[in-house]
This record gives structure tokens, C-alpha cells and sequence, in this order.
């Protein structure tokens, strides 16, 4: 089944905007398996240094209700394309979990982080899991090395600042996720060169029952719609394509969840890790060798450390199917019909000849169409030669 799209902006005849998005939405050729989820990222054309190119990106998801995913997406070629962001202030919580107290005071704080915890076993295998917002405590040491642990969910205070970031113009109009309560995008290198989109029919935290999701469908239609332009490309360059990426490598930036929360496509496996710990604030003389406030920093040298064991998730792909798409800036000029680089009567002359007396087909079709009617495709007929003319 494919899908096409063309998005055309009225304007000067050379520099209008042409918008092709060609999308096969079935699994590819030689692949038998039914997918849990695929999620794909349509192939889209456009003429260089032009604005509002429309990025789309469709899901089919055959059995799970889908309720929040994080979906990010990297470009190889920036001198061609960058995605449209704005540099704005946004508000950053983070939470923390009380692990001493003194009466009603808190005493001492962990950072409470986001991770991978097993909610059913089937002896020492873990056989599901969730993403949940907590810390892990570890119960028993051997020879400085934690043997065992319990996950302690939720957190008990919030801390809220604002920091400068890029984020990233999307468009949910006519999209799966049109109406859901979080939509946001960001640009987390911070110059265009990629984008990271986090949605949620709900803003955590949130308690069952759960808002409906999206019921399993084909992909008919677009998950999510990504605004991007075109940079002025010189008209020698032979490389002109675009790969638009997905990343699944970590799982910090890629998840689709159900109505239930729980990750559709992970399988988990447990590894140790080592927790560096830095003291903010040391007690008063004559006990200032005693930390008050410990924070949880990325890595060594800090005050203490301590080795634990966590679940990381992998991305199933027997059960996930993911496909890049791609950007190709077209060579050439609207109009440009007879393809010798100007609009002149010759390509009048050339396209009533193809329309009417079986003339050859422009070798740039997406050029020819120049009143940008094709709406369901390339409609190339006298309207376009009336342009043209006028």
C-alpha cells in the first residue's frame, strides 16, 4: 500500500515548493513475521532552499493500544536539510526520593531516576518489565559489591528549573496523536540536526485506568508530522539525499508504550552497576566527616561509590520493525519542463507537446507539475501549460 502527498506553496514560479512523501507501509520483501509494532519514516523530495517540508512518520501497531512513545531521529546530511527549531525556555523537574529522615525532615536525598524493572518472573528470568521512576537500594554487600536490591518506586520532592533549549516545530493536525495531552519536541544537539518527540495521552504521573490510546490500525494515517527545510544546495552536488534516521540503540530514546505501561518490543537482561556518589553538604564539627546530602553523579572521582545490579532493556527486533526514511533535494527549477535549467517558452512548447501529441516525458515529472494540482500524485495537463503561459 502506498501513500503520496504533495504540499505546495503559491509564489515566485522558481522557487515554489514541491513536496513528494512516497510510503510503503507493509513489512519488506522477504519477511514473513508479523510485527508487534513498526514504525516508519516516509522518503520525501523537495527543491533546495525551501521551507515547510513535511517530514511524516507512520506507525502499525497490530495488537497493543499505544499511550505514550519517545521517538528520536538523527540526520547524516545537514548541509542539505535541518529540522525547524526555536530556541526557547522550557521547565525541567527533577525528582528525589527521601532515604533518611529525622522526624518529619528529610536528612539525606537520592536523584530518583527512570529505569527498567521486572514486574513478573518465571524463576530467575525475567519474563516483563516497566519503566518506572524510582532508586534502586542495595540490601546486601559482599566484598563491596551488592548482591541484592530492591527498587523503591516514586519519589518524594520535586525540584523545578528552567534551562534555554531548541526545540522543534511539529504538527499534529490530522495525526494519530492529535489531541493527546503531551506532544513535544526537542532538538537535544541544539542546531537542527536532529529531533527527539515525546508523547503521552497523559502527563505522568499518572494512575490506572489509563486515557484510550491508539487502537491497533494499519497506518493509514500519520503518527506524527516533522517540519523541516531545505538549504540552498549548489546545483553540482551529485550526493543530494538525506537519511533521516531513527535511533534504538539506547531506550533512553526510543519506547512505545500500552494502555498498561508497559514497553512493547524489550526483553531485559541484568547487569551491575557502579553508583558514584559526591556529598553536597558535610554535618557541622566535630562529625564533619559525615555527609548530610549526598547527589548522584555520572561517573569517578567523587566521595563514595557503590556497586549495584539493574535491568537494561534491548530493543526486540523480531517483534519491532523500524525504517529510515530519506530526503532527496531535487535538481532543477519549477517549470523546468524541457530540463535545460530555464523557464522559457521551450517548456510551454514542450509540455503541449507531451500532453497532447504523445511528446516525451519530462525527465523531472515533480518539475513539470508546476501548479502543484497533484494532489494524489503527478497530474501534469493544460492547467499546467496556462501557468506556464501566464
Amino acid at each position: 500500500m502506498s501513500f503520496i502527498l504533495r504540499l505546495c506553496t503559491r509564489g515566485f514560479i522558481l522557487t515554489a515548493v514541491f513536496l513528494v512523501i512516497a510510503f510503503t507501509i507493509s513489512a519488506p520483501s522477504g519477511q514473513a513475521q508479523f510485527y508487534d509494532l513498526q514504525v516508519l519514516v516516509g522518503d520525501t523530495m523537495g527543491l533546495p532552499n525551501t521551507q515547510n517540508s513535511v517530514i511524516s512518520v507512520f506507525m502499525r501497531n497490530d495488537y497493543d493500544v499505544i499511550t505514550a512513545f519517545e521517538l528520536w531521529m538523527v540526520l547524516n546530511r545537514p548541509d542539505i536539510m535541518e529540522f525547524q527549531t526555536n530556541l526557547d525556555t522550557i521547565v525541567v523537574a527533577t525528582f528525589f526520593s527521601c532515604i533518611e529522615w529525622d522526624g518529619a525532615d528529610c536528612t539525606t536525598y537520592v536523584v530518583a531516576s527512570d529505569y527498567w524493572v521486572c514486574t513478573e518472573w518465571s524463576g530467575e528470568t525475567c519474563i516483563d518489565s516497566s519503566y518506572m521512576l524510582g532508586y534502586y537500594e542495595c540490601l546486601q554487600y559482599e566484598e563491596e559489591q551488592c548482591i541484592d536490591s530492591i527498587f523503591h518506586a516514586g519519589f518524594d520532592s520535586t525540584g523545578i528549573d528552567t534551562i534555554a533549549a531548541y526545540t522543534g516545530n511539529i504538527d499534529t493536525a490530522g495525526t494519530l496523536v492529535s489531541g493527546w495531552e503531551l506532544v513535544t519536541s526537542r532538538s537535544l544537539g541544539g542546531q537542527g540536526l536532529d529531533i527527539k518527540i515525546t508523547a503521552s495521552t497523559e502527563i505522568p504521573p499518572i494512575e490506572p485506568p489509563y486515557v484510550h490510546g491508539i487502537d491497533p490500525q494499519t497506518g493509514d494515517i500519520p503518527l506524527i508530522k516533522i517540519l523541516a527545510d531545505i538549504v540552498d544546495v549548489p546545483p553540482d552536488e551529485e550526493e543530494r539525499e538525506v537519511k533521516i534516521m531513527i535511533q534504538s540503540t539506547s531506550l533512553n530514546h526510543f519506547s512505545f508504550s500500552d494502555e498498561n505501561g508497559n514497553a512493547i518490543g524489550i526483553w531485559t537482561e541484568e547487569i551491575e552497576d557502579t553508583l558514584w556518589w559526591e556529598c553536597e553538604t558535610w554535618a557541622d564539627p566535630p562529625d564533619n566527616t559525615v555527609c548530610a546530602r549526598w547527589k548522584r553523579i555520572s561517573t569517578g572521582p567523587s566521595d563514595s561509590f557503590e556497586l549495584d545490579t539493574l535491568l537494561v532493556g534491548h530493543l526486540d527486533t523480531s517483534l519491532v520493525y523500524l525504517k529510515d526514511g530519506s530526503l532527496t533535494a531535487l535538481q532543477g527549477m519549477c517549470g523546468d519542463a524541457s530540463n535545460d535549467n530555464i523557464v522559457n517558452l521551450s517548456d510551454i512548447l514542450f509540455l503541449i507537446s507531451y500532453v497532447y501529441v504523445q511528446g516525451p516525458e519530462p525527465v523531472n515529472p515533480f518539475l513539470a507539475d508546476c501548479n502543484c494540482d497533484g494532489q494524489e500524485g503527478i497530474n501534469i495537463n493544460l492547467s499546467d501549460i496556462l501557468y506556464l503561459i501566464s
